[in-house]
């Protein structure tokens, strides 16, 4: 029985009613009967509580402060790209006590800048919110620990951005490589073409070259 075979490889009695009312409302969108108050389901559940117990299982630590620090650490220089996107990532996460899924929707126009105080992040859908009825949560700054400061870590993290678009706009200009780095203070050449994002394939394109010139070789 799936009841069984599930308790037997490690879901609790509270995660085993779950998967039962998903269950049961597959069921009913199939135009299914099933009753969870059947008897014979709540002896099998009642076995597994006696068998298992009823206590939730550990639930993983919570990212403190001190835990948040680490992770920082851990974390590239805040002066690369890579960086500096996760600390933006982490802290910015962190304030609103924003969910996985939460934090990889927000959207930059999501975040406000206050002068003087901080941020306010606008969460527009949670699992707590699933209409979408959307709330806006307040997150000081941290001036005095610029390491540890959501609004400081934004910030570079945008100031990367922008030198992404004056690079993105420049190559389309017909900038070469060695004058963007110069201009955007990159010391490695694959950042800075993975800066390089033209929306325009065919502007600059090498083979427009190739066949303009084989079209003069011919005539």
């Amino acid at each position: 029985m799936y009841v069984v075979k599930r308790a037997d490889a490690g879901l609790s009695l509270a995660s085993l009613r779950v998967h039962l009312a998903a269950i049961q409302a597959a069921h009913r969108l199939a135009g299914l009967a099933l009753d969870l108050k059947d008897p014979r389901l709540a002896m099998v559940l009642e076995g597994v509580a006696r068998t298992n117990g009823t206590r939730p299982g550990k639930r993983a630590a919570a990212a403190a402060p001190d835990a948040l620090r680490r992770m920082l650490a851990a974390r590239p220089g805040a002066d690369t790209t890579l960086g500096a996107r996760d600390r933006a990532m982490l802290l910015v996460g962190f304030g609103p006590a924003l969910r996985g899924a939460e934090l990889a929707a927000l959207c930059l126009g999501d975040i406000s800048f206050k002068q003087g105080s901080g941020l306010t992040v606008l969460v527009r859908r949670s699992k707590t919110d699933p209409r979408a009825a959307g709330q806006e949560v307040a997150v000081w700054a941290n001036p005095v620990e610029p390491d540890f400061c959501v609004q400081t870590a934004l910030e570079a993290w945008l100031g990367f951005r922008r030198r992404a678009g004056l690079t993105t706009a420049a190559g389309e200009a017909g900038a070469g490589l060695a004058d963007l780095m110069r201009q955007t203070r990159h010391r490695s050449t694959d950042v800075a073409l993975g800066c390089l994002r033209p929306t325009d394939l065919w502007r600059n394109n090498v083979t427009e070259r190739v066949f303009r010139a084989a079209r003069k070789d011919s005539d």
